[in-house]
């Protein structure tokens, strides 16, 4: 026998059972003392002090706003970032700029899942896309946007489209190259897509 009786038994685990609710009960009373603005800056410390978790918030944020939007009211708010600089500002801020609303100029390079575009093998279901700085006179500068098509209808993309793509700034990823190098490449969540050429 283990020395103990069984009324020790019980009330060792009706003692743990108290701790447990006075504890529980005890958390919800401090947080119902706490008033909303000190509950609001302790989130928001929270959130400076984890950026990229801010970034993330920002972009939900974002993303849930351009739902209640129509079509014509969300192209008309979307940044174009086809030109070199605006790509470079891309990948250099990719934490601050994270959800804005983005617009690019590409031709359709690869389309399904494993496909090697570029010198680049994507997984996943990303689409990748060089850009165009004239789709009308086929001027490619080269830089490279993965997206992942959100679209709820409309055409299949497919290689070698001239697209205008419109959505949100979802961060970069690094994606391997097929020479076993890697490179970074900023990605879009699509909302809509105008064909310059199909």
């Amino acid at each position: 026998m283990s020395g103990e009786s069984f009324n020790e038994k019980v009330n060792k685990i009706v003692n743990r059972i108290t701790i447990f609710v006075v504890c529980f009960f005890g958390i919800g009373v401090v947080y119902g003392l706490v008033d909303k603005d000190t509950r609001s800056e302790i989130v928001q410390d929270y959130y400076d002090s984890n950026p990229e978790k801010a970034a993330q918030k920002k972009y939900e944020e974002t993303k849930h706003e351009g739902n209640a939007m129509d079509e014509e009211e969300f192209k008309s708010l979307c940044k174009n970032v086809s030109g070199s600089d605006s790509y470079r500002n891309l990948i250099r801020n990719s934490d601050s700029l994270k959800g804005t609303k983005v617009c690019a100029d590409l031709k359709i390079e690869n389309t399904n899942l494993g496909e090697t575009a570029m010198g680049m093998s994507f997984s996943g279901n990303m689409v990748v896309g060089i850009t165009c700085s004239n789709p009308s006179m086929n001027i490619w500068l080269g830089d490279r946007f993965a997206f992942n098509d959100e679209r709820r209808a409309g055409p299949k993309l497919l290689v070698g489209d001239v697209v205008r793509v419109y959505g949100y700034f979802s961060g970069t990823e690094v994606f391997t190259t097929t020479g076993g190098g890697n490179v970074e490449a900023p990605v879009l969540d699509i909302r809509y897509i105008d064909f310059y050429s199909q």
